[in-house]
């Protein structure tokens, strides 16, 4: 954490920043601003003694750092019911209690795939074995053992948690490999083994489609945001079906988001299909974005803060996910926050001219736009 005495004039840059920032003390009704993505996926995997150390720096940052709006908590399956029917809340309560404590409201994302406890497959549940990653195990998302189990920890956690006014978003996961993000096995062997299960396209994208629905009712009040993704190719119009189900019935609360947002070059025209899926949805839907990597982790990777924003806010984009470090860096949050605002008060086709004007738009042509 960055010595605040050290960096006078950044706190007096954050004054000025503060609406822009969303920090009005009071719970959002919906996701804006910065949001800090907070390691908890590993910190509630930790055990006692390094979980007290993350606290710690977790408590550090949310006290020091009043650009933040909020804060993402990835919800491991494993870390909460290692074993069937015994719950360990304990470290994710405290996370939740720091929250409230410094006025910061949270996103959930709950994380089945990788994180599946051993139990469900001692059930019955089958499991699909894939080289990606170097080797992984995940339940196949429309096996009803995984989704009887999966949903029993989703009604848990919102019993529990759906009524905090603090607790403002949930990632929508029901068909997931690693994180939030839709990605399933893709490797050619893993098609071979997907193909075993019939039309298995058709079938992920009705295990989206009741994920939605069962997750707007655990969650009636929390904005319900789509990690947009393909689980894999073909899945295009599969995956616009699940959005059209979410505009017609929960268009309120229903949420488009790309964690691709990168400043190497224009998103729209070299960019991922998640960010042109956005486009096409921004006027009938909530949207936000995470950043591919992060200015202090691999800057060459995010690209440019200027054309990082520039992709930001031409889709009227409401908030924006920052990796560990740059949620941590005031001085980060102050700099990103001072662009967005400039570049908001131009608009983005004005903000595009002066980019070229400067000197500082990319033009640059990159492939994997399919994110397949």
């Amino acid at each position: 954490m960055e010595n605040f005495s050290k960096l006078f004039p950044i706190a007096l840059l954050a004054l000025s920043l503060e609406a822009l920032a969303g920090s009005d003390p009071s719970p959002q009704s919906h996701m804006t601003g910065l949001y800090w993505m907070s390691g908890s996926a590993d910190g509630l995997g930790y055990n006692e003694k390094e979980f007290a150390s993350y606290a710690r720096r977790y408590e550090e940052t949310l006290r020091d750092n009043n650009l933040l709006s909020g804060v993402v908590i990835h919800v491991h399956w494993n870390n909460i019911e290692p074993e069937e029917g015994r719950w360990h809340f304990e470290k994710l309560d405290r996370l939740i209690e720091l929250a409230r404590q410094y006025r910061k409201s949270y996103k959930f994302i709950i994380v089945p795939g990788v994180a599946t406890p051993r139990f469900v497959y001692e059930n019955g549940s089958q499991p699909f074995d894939s080289g990606m990653n170097g080797g992984i195990r995940i339940p196949v998302p429309f096996d009803p053992v995984y989704q009887k189990c999966f949903y029993r920890l989703v009604e848990t956690l919102a019993s529990r948690y759906r009524n905090d006014p603090w607790f403002v978003a949930v990632a929508l996961t029901c068909a997931n490999a690693m994180g939030g993000e839709l990605h399933l096995p893709k490797l050619p062997g893993d098609i071979k083994k997907w193909e075993q299960h019939g039309d298995f396209r058709a079938k992920i994208e009705s295990v989206l489609q009741d994920g939605l629905d069962r997750f707007a009712v655990a969650f009636p009040r929390q904005q319900l945001c789509l990690h947009l993704s393909l689980p894999m190719k073909g899945m295009e119009e599969h995956v616009k079906r699940v959005i059209e189900h979410g505009v017609q019935n929960y268009a309120e609360r229903f949420t488009l988001q790309s964690c691709q947002l990168n400043g190497r070059t224009d998103n729209l025209g070299h960019g991922p299909w998640s960010y042109k899926t956005i486009m096409e949805y921004k006027d009938k839907l909530h949207n936000g974005f995470q950043n591919v990597s992060g200015w202090k982790a691999d800057p060459e990777r995010q690209g440019s803060m200027e054309m990082t924003t520039y992709n930001f806010v031409r889709t009227d984009a409401e908030y924006w996910e920052l990796w560990a470090g740059d949620g941590r860096s005031i001085k980060t949050c102050a700099d990103l926050l001072r662009i967005w605002d400039e570049a908001k008060r131009l608009g983005s086709d004005r903000y595009r001219e002066k980019l070229i004007r400067e000197n500082n738009f990319s033009f640059t042509k990159e492939g994997g736009a399919s994110e397949s």
